[in-house]
């Protein structure tokens, strides 16, 4: 499963984000800066849309570069289940892919689901298990790269939309 951990909500604390299996929802823990945290799942909107989804990696960043941390998750079933349209990984692994997902954030502590403008990691829908993201260089843009199929070796590299403009 996968882990981010940031200032989420803009209060500036520490904030902790947990992906979780499916039928379970991913987490959110909002710190108070003494070391303890509170659920804040279904305040910030985050829970919801992991319902029907197996969380791998994520990562917070800031992909709008408007001054708050997103996040960005990669999933995949560890149990076969119905092969959704579109799923194309391969005979064995259809019935365990799912597309990633990007949530956005208000700044002010609430997530939104805009996963189709994530590009191929939001809308292909494939087996993935592990995320990364940071610098590639000078440039202010921010790359992430994301591994899909345990048993191939492919690997996409994305840049964040809007960090890609200010080149």
């Amino acid at each position: 499963m996968g882990v981010a951990w940031g200032d989420l909500t803009g209060h500036h604390g520490c904030d902790v984000f947990i992906t979780n299996l499916r039928g379970e929802m991913n987490i959110l823990y909002i710190g108070d800066g003494k070391g303890q945290f509170t659920d804040e799942t279904m305040s910030t909107g985050v829970g919801p849309p992991s319902l029907d989804r197996t969380g791998f990696g994520v990562v917070a960043l800031d992909n709008e570069l408007d001054g708050d941390l997103d996040l960005v998750l990669v999933n995949g079933k560890v149990k076969r289940a119905n092969r959704q349209p579109g799923a194309r990984p391969g005979e064995h692994w259809n019935v365990y892919a799912e597309p990633g997902q990007m949530l956005l954030s208000d700044g002010k502590g609430k997530f939104r689901d805009e996963s189709p403008l994530a590009g191929l990691l939001g809308t292909r829908i494939d087996v993935s298990r592990a995320l990364v993201a940071g610098r590639t260089s000078t440039t202010t843009a921010i790359s992430i790269c994301w591994r899909l199929r345990a048993a191939g070796r492919r690997e996409f590299i994305g840049t964040s939309r809007r960090a890609a403009d200010t080149g």
